[in-house]
């Protein structure tokens, strides 16, 4: 089972820039219509977006207590295998 480290490296923080309206997220790169949401203090939130843009559809996948757990799911949405799927970006294992 991937660690916590291992699931984090598939994801890249997105703060808000209007914090007021909007909230913090973890993007996967490669899938940003996948995205974890900060909903506030252990408060995540897995969300798909449907469509051509981010306003279109969302599909909830559920609210979380941790980070890791929340991120997990994103990845399984995503169609990603922490276990063995590489992460993008990161430098192919030596033969």
């Amino acid at each position: 089972m991937a660690t916590k480290e291992q699931v984090a490296a598939f994801f890249k923080f997105d703060p808000s820039d209007e914090p007021m309206s909007t909230d913090d997220q973890w993007i996967i790169p490669d899938r940003e219509d996948v995205v974890v949401q900060v909903c506030g203090h252990n408060a995540f939130s897995v969300n798909e977006y449907l469509g051509e843009d981010e306003g279109s559809c969302v599909r909830d996948h559920g609210l979380y207590a941790d980070l890791d757990r929340a991120m997990r799911k994103a990845l399984e949405v995503a169609g990603i295998d922490p276990d063995n799927d590489p992460v993008p970006g990161a430098a192919a294992p030596s033969p």
